[in-house]
């Protein structure tokens, strides 16, 4: 039986591991790459949470959400929530890499 592909427009996406705001950005990327547009503003609607860390950075939290970002005059219809259970910097990732 053939698998039909159904179209999405809400997706969660979980790191298990070092997660990044480059992986997050990119995502977000695909979304404006992949998405028919109109146009109004931007309601690209997308999350950046950090769970096991017990950080949640959801609207309303002094998080990131992509509201507060500049309006491109471009509206999208997917919904990204993107978690990891280790958010670390740049620095902090080259540290854990050479360790090994």
């Amino acid at each position: 039986m053939p698998r039909v592909k159904q179209p999405f427009d809400e997706a969660f996406v979980f790191v298990v591991g070092g997660g990044s705001y480059v992986e997050y950005q990119n995502l977000l990327d695909w979304v404006k790459s992949t998405c028919s547009t109109t146009s109004g503003t931007s309601s690209t609607s997308s999350t950046l949470t950090n769970s096991v860390n017990g950080i949640n950075s959801r609207p309303g939290t002094g998080g990131h959400d992509s509201s507060s970002a500049p309006n491109t005059g471009t509206a999208y219809s997917k919904h990204i929530t993107y978690g990891c259970s280790d958010l670390v910097s740049p620095s902090e990732f080259l540290l854990e890499v050479s360790s090994f």
